[in-house]
């Protein structure tokens, strides 16, 4: 949280000088609203000199941390031996030919609109390096990691390069704890990470998951808009009297975070977002508890002007016991994935919307029982995931892998493909460059990496 420190002393309608520097905290998520607005400031890095053509799109993205099962999921192998082909059967979709298991029953009814690919190879089997590589289209060993050698994640970057929608709603937001690897913006500046909201992305299917409280989003009763509007005059002299502070990276942003955060105080329009009571009674029914709030949330973000909303959902490490782990999360995903489809198209915002699921990688094909119950260990070499929306294909399945779910026979993808296609969803030029902490240029992806899944267009 940002802090101009000094006196305590009070104004004289009742707010301490140091409280007024915080207004707005916003207490669920432990981000002032000039933290908040730091993902936007424009001061934290220059433009590209290649000007984007204009996009109105967003993405969500249900982020899956810890690698979900394949084989328990979309690319079921029952004919496989016991060992191999988990607790679950496939059953029909509302595509003719495509099956999934058992337990996604909704996601069955909105196939049509899905494209699932089985092909997907990444470069590693441990968390952090395989979630940065999925998230930046970068991999980078884990040691060089350690040692900084970090890229933007995909939200970042759509907020540095498309920014917002609107001024007055963050332009990426992360929920939840955001699990293994990297969402932030490394070397584009504070000025472009997340606003995180919410705390851990566990929970039973009856519990509402945390997000960020409305009142989190209001004025304080003793200070009105005009008083607020004056307060903003006297902070612009006190910014302008300390210019010492721009000669520190973290605080380059401060000013026109603090506009913007005054912003949207005033305009109540994240506040508004936020607000899951606006919402139907019908719809509420729809999305369900859970991870399925939010879905809710997310849709309500993009809605309101979001670029970048991700969701990371449950822990899906399941070395053991795995079907334990399954009987609660995959009806969960099932409800969040329909309800977020079948809404987004009943709003007419689908086509401008990419809805895209998965995780660092796929786990083993082969049960284990090192654990006791049986469970599956890390599987770079496949791994299945969902795209859905932006004017993508769907009803079809993309990538195969062997009778045993063991590796890609045909229609490998790898990390940078994935990544191309959300930035291509986004009309984001990946030939751009920005300058990394040394002063290098870096590519939004490697030149000759990766493709556009061309199965999409």
């Amino acid at each position: 949280m940002l802090e101009i420190r000094g006196q305590a002393h009070r104004f004289c309608d009742g707010i301490s000088r140091r409280d007024f520097v915080k207004i707005g905290a916003l207490t669920a998520i432990g981000l002032s609203l000039a933290d908040l607005y730091q993902i936007e400031a424009a001061q934290a890095a220059q433009r590209p000199s290649t000007k984007p053509t204009p996009s109105n799109r967003s993405v969500i993205l249900i982020w899956n941390h810890g690698g979900p099962p394949h084989m328990d999921m979309v690319d079921m192998k029952p004919e496989a031996p016991s060992e191999y082909r988990g607790p679950y059967k496939p059953i029909k979709t509302n595509v003719p030919g495509i099956e999934i298991s058992e337990k996604l029953p909704l996601i069955g009814k909105v196939m049509d609109k899905i494209t699932i690919h089985r092909g997907l190879v990444t470069a590693t089997n441990e968390h952090f390096a395989a979630t940065h590589g999925m998230l930046t289209g970068h991999y980078m060993p884990r040691a060089l990691l350690n040692q900084g050698g970090i890229f933007p994640a995909l939200g970042a970057i759509a907020s540095r390069v498309l920014g917002g929608r609107t001024r007055d709603v963050p332009a990426y937001i992360i929920q939840n704890d955001g699990g293994f690897g990297y969402h932030g913006a490394a070397y584009l500046g504070p000025a472009y990470h997340p606003l995180r909201t919410g705390k851990e992305s566990y929970g039973n299917e009856g519990q509402q998951l945390p997000v960020a409280r409305t009142d989190d989003f209001t004025l304080n009763k003793n200070l009105t808009a005009s008083r607020l509007l004056r307060r903003r005059s006297m902070l612009k002299d006190l910014v302008a009297s300390r210019r010492d502070l721009e000669e520190n990276f973290e605080a380059k942003g401060l000013s026109e975070s603090e506009e913007k955060a005054f912003d949207m105080i005033l305009s109540g329009r994240t506040q508004e977002a936020f607000d899951l009571s606006k919402e139907s009674a019908k719809t509420h029914e729809l999305y369900g508890k859970g991870w399925g709030q939010n879905a809710l949330l997310a849709r309500r973000l993009v809605e309101s002007g979001a670029r970048f909303v991700t969701c990371n959902t449950g822990y899906w490490d399941l070395h053991g016991n795995i079907k334990n782990s399954l009987e609660h999360h995959l009806p969960m995903h099932d409800r969040m994935i329909y309800a977020l489809l079948t809404d987004l198209e009943d709003r007419g915002l689908l086509d401008s919307v990419l809805v895209i699921t998965g995780g660092e990688f796929g786990r083993t094909p082969k049960l284990n029982t090192t654990y006791g119950a049986p469970g599956r260990d890390h599987w770079r070499l496949a791994q299945s995931f969902m795209v859905a929306g932006a004017g993508y294909k769907g009803g079809q399945v993309l990538g195969e892998t062997d009778a045993k779910g063991e590796t890609v026979v045909s229609g490998m993808v790898q990390e940078e493909d994935w990544v191309r296609t959300v930035y291509h969803a986004l009309n984001i030029n990946t030939e751009l460059t920005f300058k990394d902490f040394t002063g290098r240029p870096q590519y939004l992806v490697e030149p000759g990496k990766g493709d556009v899944i061309r199965g999409l267009l």
